[in-house]
């Protein structure tokens, strides 16, 4: 049985599913297949532990599809092969490139390049997952062009994929294809048979993971899948809601398709956790509802500024008013938004200007770090048989040999005698 879930922000969701869990644990012989994504395996099994205790936390398996993978393949067995890490993959690509040149039109020039290599192996890696094999895109790409110049770069594409095919097929395992080929080896899906079904936290499946969701239908007693959305409407179609949306009619017609009885969905109430009105009425703007009128508060604010500097001005002002006579503390202040690397610089001089100390919380390249750019100008200079202009490069890093006084006098030596 398929059961749809619709679940919008503050609906007490994860409540609800524990008690699910925990129900059907309690009334089943059936164990219980939660089924996360990546990211959000660990710290769901942790927190599902902690709740459930030892022994019915013993009947519920906490997967990804990558966990799911593996499961299957311990079971049904896996392809032959070494499996390639991302920098196998690129480095297969690179060779698969390479022994492609000479019949590629736009990509030949850059068929021995490293960068271009990266960017070819994450398009198979697409295509891959997609579980669209190279004679299927052969196939299928004239459909997908609309001038010649994307033609040509379509049809290199396609001659790298058969020669990354190819040199797979002589003993290596991309990752990518797992899942695909996992499904096949499901048949006709007994595997899921002793498992009830719920998956959380997607927004939309890829197809091979829609091919494992359709044998999911065919055996387990039920399947549950959470979405983050109300219930489909017409007003619907054209919000940010669309993708899950769309994700909900591709289950249907795949539930239908297998004959699979369709319950009615559960529609959580959206707001629940809410501590006012205010908030409860933006959600629902938010979410294309019409929300019910709400007496004016001050608990949201609607500012307007010509510029980002006085918008970030605007917030730093009032973070200082708030702490200055409402009684809050730094801590337990947080700004938000969708393009923080737009706002930070301004961010910073604000917070500043106002004395108010505050923590960025973003990702930082793994390139930016000192010892990292000090090793990798090391051994461009080693490859590159100590060329000056590399040479350089790797004595004015954050960690040297020499002071960067010293290596600019050097540099400077060069230059006048052109070393």
């Amino acid at each position: 049985m398929f059961e749809p879930i619709f679940s919008r922000a503050a609906s007490k969701k994860s409540d609800f599913l524990l008690n699910k869990i925990r129900d059907t644990i309690n009334k089943t012989s059936k164990k219980v297949m939660l089924v996360v994504p990546e990211q959000s395996s660990f710290e769901t099994e942790k927190e599902l532990y902690l709740a459930l205790g030892d022994k019915d936390f013993a009947r519920l398996e906490v997967v990804s599809f990558t966990r799911l993978c593996s499961l299957i393949s311990s079971k049904y067995g896996r392809d032959k092969g070494e499996r390639l890490c991302s920098a196998g993959k690129i480095v297969l690509t690179s060779l698969a490139a390479e022994a492609a040149a000479a019949d590629l039109s736009v990509y030949q020039n850059q068929a021995k390049s490293t960068s271009f290599a990266a960017e070819a192996s994450n398009i198979l890696d697409s295509l891959m997952v997609s579980g669209i094999s190279p004679k299927e895109f052969e196939q299928n790409k004239n459909s997908l062009v609309g001038e010649p110049s994307l033609k040509r770069k379509l049809d290199d594409i396609s001659v790298i994929y058969h020669w990354y095919d190819s040199l797979l097929k002589k003993g290596y395992l991309d990752p990518s294809s797992e899942l695909s080929s996992a499904s096949k080896r499901l048949g006709d899906g007994e595997f899921f048979k002793d498992y009830c079904v719920i998956i959380d936290e997607f927004a939309s499946f890829n197809s091979s993971q829609l091919e494992v969701i359709k044998k999911m239908f065919s055996n387990s007693p039920y399947v549950s899948v959470v979405l983050c959305t109300s219930k489909p409407s017409g007003r619907l179609s054209a919000s940010s809601f669309r993708t899950p949306i769309d994700t909900y009619k591709k289950l249907l017609n795949i539930a239908k398709a297998s004959f699979t009885e369709i319950s009615a969905p559960i529609v959580l109430k959206s707001g629940e956790q809410y501590e006012n009105d205010s908030l409860v009425s933006l959600e629902a703007l938010l979410a294309a509802e019409s929300p019910n009128e709400t007496d004016a508060d001050s608990h949201i604010t609607i500012a307007s500024a010509p510029s980002i500097k006085a918008e970030c001005r605007y917030v730093a002002s009032q973070i200082r008013r708030l702490v200055m006579n409402g009684g809050i503390r730094f801590r337990e202040i947080a700004v938000i938004g969708r393009e923080m690397s737009d706002y930070l610089c301004h961010l910073e001089d604000s917070f500043r200007l106002y004395d108010i100390p505050f923590f960025a919380d973003q990702r930082s390249s793994l390139t930016a770090r000192p010892i990292v750019v000090t090793i990798v100008n090391l051994l461009e200079t080693i490859i590159n048989d100590l060329d000056p202009s590399f040479l350089i490069r790797y004595l004015k890093c954050p960690i040297s040999p020499i002071s960067s006084d010293e290596a600019s006098e050097l540099e400077n030596y060069i230059e006048l005698w052109r070393i």
